[in-house]
C-alpha cells in the first residue's frame, strides 16, 4: 500500500508497549478488593462486569494496577478484542492473557491508534498467527510485530475528529435500526389482540357479530399418541427448541434417529398443530405440512375450526395469559391437557376465521421484512464502517497539510523514548523466598 507524504509504516512495537496481566490464582479471590479484568471481561469496544472476581493486590504485584483509559487486548479464545478501562471498573488489576497496550508518551494522543487496534487492520493479522486446537492463543511479539500505517500526528487528530463525527451518526442509525424489532413485535402483538377482540377491521362485519365463545376442545383437539422412537426414526424430530418463541416458524430440526431420541414421543401428521406445552408465556405453536416426532413436552392438535386461526389464537396475549392462568405449579410450568380445554376459545364464522387468519398472515409477513430489512441496513453500517476506518488508515479520509510535522521524526521521538525507558518484565509470579 502506497502511504501519502509524510506518513510512515511503522510496527506496533514502535509505537506501544505490551505488557501482560499476572496469573493470579482462584484462591486468591476475594469478594471485594481491584476487579480482576480477565479474558471473559474483554469484550468488542467494552469491559463487562460479568462474573466478577476480586483480589488484593500487594508490593510485587501493584505494577498489574490499571486506570482508567487504559487499552487492554485479549491474548486467548476470541483473540484481538481491545477495550478502554473506565473510571466504573476501577479499581482494576490485569490478569494473565489479557494485555495492556501501553502507548509512548511522546504519541501525545492514542485516538488514531485506538481506533486502528479496534478495527480489523489489527485482528485480522493477529488471529492468523493464533495457535492452540481448543483455544487460540497468541503471543505479545504478534502484537509488537503489525504493522500500523502511521500520520503525522496533526492529522491523526484531524482523523479522529472526522471518524468520531462520522461514528456517532452510525450509532445514531444503529440505535433506531435496533428498535426495528421491537416494533414489528409489537404490530405482531397489536394485531393478535385487536384480531381476537374484533376489531381487527374497520367494516361493520369486522366486529363479533355471530362470534361465540367455547372451550378449546371444541375448537382444537388434543391427538396425544406416544409411540416409540425406534417406529419412527426417519421422520423428523420436534422439540420446543425447535419453535420460535411468538412465531409460527419452526427452526431447523432432525431425524429422530439424528437426534438420538430414546423415549417415547407423539407421533403428529400434516395439519396439525404442534404446541409446547411447558412455560406457556414463550407462545411456541406452529402448524405442520408434514409428519414426525414430537416431544412428550409438546400436545399435536387436530384443529376443528380453521387451522391458522386456531394457531393465531395461541399465539395471541389473551390466549397466553389464560394459559399462564393454568399452568401447573412446580419447578417447570406447563400446562395440562384439562385445563388447555377448558381455555375460553373466541370463536368467528367460519369466513371470518379465514379473513382474520389471512390479516395476521400479512400482518406477520411485514412484520418478518421489517426485521428483515432492518437487519440488512445494520450490515450496510457494518460495511460502512469498516470502509470509512480502511480510507482513514490509507490516508484518504481528511486531506494532509504540508505544514504537519512528518511521521518519521514522531517516530524518532518515540524510539528514543523507548531507550530511555526499558520495558516492564512480564507478568510472572515471584519466586518462592528461600
Amino acid at each position: 500500500m502506497t502511504l501519502p507524504d509524510k506518513w510512515e509504516r511503522a510496527k506496533l512495537g514502535d509505537l506501544l508497549q505490551v505488557i501482560s496481566g499476572f496469573a493470579f490464582k482462584s484462591g486468591e479471590y476475594q469478594d471485594r478488593g481491584h476487579f480482576l479484568i480477565r479474558i471473559g471481561n474483554v469484550q468488542d469496544s467494552k469491559i463487562n462486569l460479568n462474573n466478577p472476581r476480586f483480589v488484593s493486590l500487594s508490593t510485587a504485584t501493584s505494577r498489574f494496577e490499571l486506570a482508567a483509559g487504559d487499552i487492554l487486548t485479549s491474548l486467548t479464545g476470541n483473540i484481538g478484542r481491545v477495550a478502554r478501562v473506565e473510571e466504573a471498573h476501577l479499581p482494576a488489576a490485569l490478569n494473565q492473557r489479557v494485555a495492556k497496550l501501553q502507548p509512548a508518551t511522546s504519541l501525545s494522543e492514542d485516538g488514531y491508534l485506538y481506533r486502528f487496534l479496534s478495527s480489523a487492520a489489527f485482528r485480522e493479522p493477529l488471529s492468523s498467527h493464533g495457535q492452540g486446537a481448543a483455544q487460540q492463543n497468541v503471543s505479545s511479539n504478534v502484537i509488537e510485530d503489525i504493522f500500523i500505517p502511521l500520520p503525522p500526528l496533526a492529522e491523526q487528530r484531524r482523523i479522529v475528529v472526522k471518524l468520531d463525527a462520522m461514528t456517532a451518526r452510525l450509532a445514531r442509525a444503529r440505535a433506531a435500526l435496533n428498535r426495528v424489532p421491537v416494533l414489528a413485535e409489537r404490530l405482531r402483538v397489536t394485531g393478535l389482540e385487536r384480531a381476537f377482540e374484533g376489531r381487527l377491521f374497520p367494516d361493520a362485519d369486522g366486529g363479533r357479530l355471530g362470534w361465540k365463545t367455547v372451550a378449546f376442545e371444541e375448537a382444537g383437539e388434543i391427538a396425544s399418541n406416544l409411540v416409540p422412537p425406534t417406529s419412527i426414526l426417519k421422520l423428523p424430530h420436534i422439540a420446543p427448541n425447535h419453535i420460535r418463541s411468538g412465531r409460527p416458524v419452526l427452526l431447523p430440526f432432525q431425524t429422530i434417529a439424528e437426534d438420538g431420541v430414546i423415549s417415547g414421543k407423539h407421533r403428529f401428521y400434516a395439519g396439525q398443530l404442534i404446541y409446547s406445552k411447558i412455560r406457556p408465556y414463550l407462545r411456541k405453536v406452529v402448524l405442520v405440512n408434514f409428519e414426525g416426532g414430537c416431544s412428550a413436552d409438546m400436545y399435536p392438535i387436530n384443529p376443528r375450526c380453521d387451522a391458522r386461526y386456531l394457531m393465531y389464537w395461541m399465539l395471541s396475549p389473551q390466549f397466553t395469559w389464560l394459559a399462564t392462568r393454568q399452568e401447573g405449579r412446580t419447578v417447570l410450568p406447563k400446562i395440562n391437557q384439562n385445563a388447555l380445554n377448558a381455555i375460553p376459545t373466541p370463536l368467528a364464522p367460519t369466513a371470518m376465521q379465514k379473513r382474520i387468519a389471512a390479516a395476521l398472515d400479512a400482518i406477520f409477513a411485514r412484520a418478518d421484512r421489517l426485521e428483515a430489512e432492518a437487519a440488512r441496513a445494520i450490515a450496510m453500517l457494518d460495511r460502512l464502517e469498516a470502509a470509512i476506518l480502511a480510507k482513514a488508515f490509507r490516508g484518504e479520509l481528511v486531506p494532509q497539510d504540508p505544514n504537519d510535522e512528518p511521521a518519521s521524526v514522531l517516530l524518532d521521538r518515540i524510539r528514543a523514548e523507548c531507550v530511555a525507558v526499558p520495558k516492564p518484565k512480564r507478568g510472572r509470579r515471584p519466586a518462592p523466598v528461600a
